[in-house]
């Protein structure tokens, strides 16, 4: 019986790594080679164990990685979506009782702490940012040389600090403080964004997220629209991609259960979703080619005020197809 150990005698846990058969003189058995060590574990214990039960000696062995310098990666203490989720440096070689140094830097002059390994795993409290490449030095003192290493780290999901919720009916998109967005929730109705999410990983930052009842839109910082969710409902924007691709900023979105309509930087609209909720505005085009200055909307129709005081609407029935001029 194989079981981890936090000393020389004593199990970690109640619970066996594997129960080996015995088919001859000698055994041998071989942990799969991404085996997790528990933290806490310092030795693997064998225990025998017959019909008459196990016995209460065993033979041990301390863990520890002869492989030479030691080697750093990077963990999250925390899954939790906010601020609070912080990196830890850790150390994964050396063994028990091994003097372990880490140096800011491709050199062993700046120390930062030194530690002795009492762990498979020594980690060190360090400060880093939410993304990027740094380079540290680890040393182990007891047996090898300064050996300069960089570790690359980006928060990858749910990490960064959440600076505002968009919510559809059933799904939500979230904003992160580096203009990326993630999202959660029904999956067809905008909780999976996976067919847009190289557009909202924040190499071009998202400045704000508006939803119809099942489908989301994000303005982009270059005035472009990105979009997900029920396609009749506004998340499908082929059709109109060319004018919402930021060639003409996109400066405002407005929605209504099931339609987008975008406020250009040139005072042109353009909508797209459920035409009788107000995606299709054909019948008023030549009073929304320019000129608007702001958009109301219901659940199923659009006004548009024009520079003029006059206003067009579209959308459902009887309010589809309107022009209202000022008196």
């Amino acid at each position: 019986m194989l079981y981890w150990g936090s000393s020389t005698a004593t199990k970690q846990s109640p619970t066996p790594i594997a129960t080996i058969l015995k088919t001859g003189s000698n055994l041998t058995y071989a942990l799969p080679e991404d085996t997790a060590i528990p933290v806490g574990a310092t030795h693997l214990l064998v225990f025998a164990k017959n019909s008459a039960g196990e016995s209460s000696a065993s033979v041990n062995t301390l863990l520890g990685d002869t492989t030479g310098d030691a080697k750093l990666r990077i963990e999250i203490n925390s899954k939790a979506i906010g601020a609070d989720a912080t990196p830890t440096l850790v150390v994964t070689a050396g063994s028990i009782g091994d003097s372990i140094a880490i140096y800011d830097g491709p050199t062993c002059n700046t120390l930062i702490e030194t530690k002795v390994k009492s762990d498979v795993t020594t980690r060190f409290d360090v400060s880093l940012g939410l993304k990027g490449n740094y380079t540290f030095s680890t040393q182990n003192i007891t047996t090898a040389t300064c050996s300069p290493q960089t570790v690359s780290y980006t928060y990858l999901g749910g990490f960064l600090p959440i600076t505002t919720i968009a919510s559809a009916g059933t799904a939500f998109a979230a904003l992160r403080s580096d203009g990326s967005v993630i999202t959660w929730g029904l999956g067809i109705f905008g909780g999976d964004s996976s067919s847009v999410s190289s557009a909202l990983d924040g190499s071009i930052s998202v400045s704000s997220i508006y939803a119809t009842d099942r489908a989301f839109a994000a303005l982009r910082s270059d005035g472009s629209v990105i979009t997900w969710g029920s396609s009749i409902d506004g998340g499908d924007s082929s059709s109109v991609s060319s004018a919402l691709d930021g060639s003409i900023s996109v400066s405002t979105i407005y929605a209504t259960d099931s339609a987008f309509a975008a406020l250009r930087s040139d005072g042109s609209v353009i909508t797209w979703g459920l035409g009788s909720y107000g995606g299709d505005s054909a019948a008023v085009a030549d009073f929304l080619n320019s000129s608007i200055v702001e958009i109301s909307s219901t659940n199923n129709s659009f006004a548009a005020i024009t520079q003029s005081g006059a206003v067009v609407v579209w959308g459902a029935i009887p309010y589809q197809s309107l022009f209202i001029r000022p008196e």
